[in-house]
C-alpha cells in the first residue's frame, strides 16, 4: 500500500484485497490518513467560536454581559478600520478607551469605573488615533496595580 512515495494506490482498494469490510476500511486506513486535516477543521472551527462577537453584538442588551470578544472586535476596528487615517474624532477616541476600559474592568471583576464628561463641543475636534490609550493603561498598571502591591503586608 505505501512506498517511498506515499500511497502507491487508492487505500480502499487494498484493503478490499485484504478482505476488510467498508467501516474496517474507514476506521483503519481513511481516518488515520484523515486526522491532520480533521484536527485543522476543528481548530478552525474552535477559534471561529471563540473570536466570535456577532452573538453579543445582535442579542445582548446589557453591556455588563459583553464578550471579552466583542470588546477586542472594538479596539481593533478603531484601530485598523477608521478609513486609513491617523486622526480620529475625540468622539471616536473616547469610545476606543472605553472598551479598552471594560476588558480591564473585567479583568479586575468590576471593581473600576470610568468617568468621562467631555464637553460636548471638544468631541467633534481630531486627535491623534490612540493618543489616549496608553494614558489610560498606564494609569491602570502603575496607579492601582502599584496601589495594590504597596497594600499587600
Amino acid at each position: 500500500m505505501f512506498d517511498n512515495n506515499g500511497l502507491s494506490g487508492p487505500p480502499c482498494g487494498e484493503g478490499k484485497l485484504e478482505g476488510a469490510n467498508d467501516f474496517t476500511i474507514f476506521l483503519r486506513l481513511i481516518l488515520p490518513l484523515a486526522k491532520p486535516a480533521l484536527a485543522s477543521i476543528g481548530l478552525f472551527i474552535a477559534l471561529g467560536y471563540w473570536n466570535d462577537w456577532t452573538m453579543s453584538f445582535f442579542f445582548i442588551q446589557d453591556k455588563d454581559l459583553y464578550s471579552l470578544q466583542f470588546y477586542l472586535y472594538k479596539i481593533v476596528a478603531g484601530a485598523v478600520l477608521n478609513r486609513g487615517s491617523d486622526v480620529v474624532s475625540l468622539k471616536d477616541e473616547i469610545a476606543q478607551i472605553s472598551a479598552y476600559f471594560s476588558i480591564q474592568n473585567k479583568r479586575f471583576n468590576g471593581s473600576l469605573q470610568l468617568v468621562l464628561e467631555p464637553d460636548e463641543e471638544l468631541l467633534q475636534f481630531k486627535v491623534l488615533k490612540l493618543i489616549l490609550q496608553p494614558l489610560v493603561e498606564n494609569a491602570i498598571l502603575h496607579g492601582i496595580l502599584c496601589k495594590e502591591e504597596r497594600e499587600v503586608p
